[in-house]
């Protein structure tokens, strides 16, 4: 999973979980073994609640600072 990010407008209405949902489904689809993703320190809970579990955690350089993001993955 590369990104997944809802509009702050619209968040908290179970947007990302219906598109996670559909992506997971895809996954599936596709014979999948498992999905991975590269997420925030706010993502983070989201992603543990779908069932993935921390890889790694990492440090991304973005314009000279330093950001902490999780590899996480889940199997299918």
């Amino acid at each position: 999973m590369d990104v997944l990010y809802v509009h702050k407008d619209f968040q908290r209405q179970g947007i990302a979980q219906k598109l996670y949902n559909a992506l997971e489904d895809e996954a599936k689809g596709q014979k999948s073994t498992f999905v991975t993703a590269d997420v925030s320190k706010t993502a983070k809970s989201f992603f543990e609640a779908n069932g993935f579990k921390v890889i790694a955690e990492q440090i991304q350089i973005r314009t000279e600072v330093e950001i902490t993001n999780y590899n996480m993955k889940k199997d299918l």
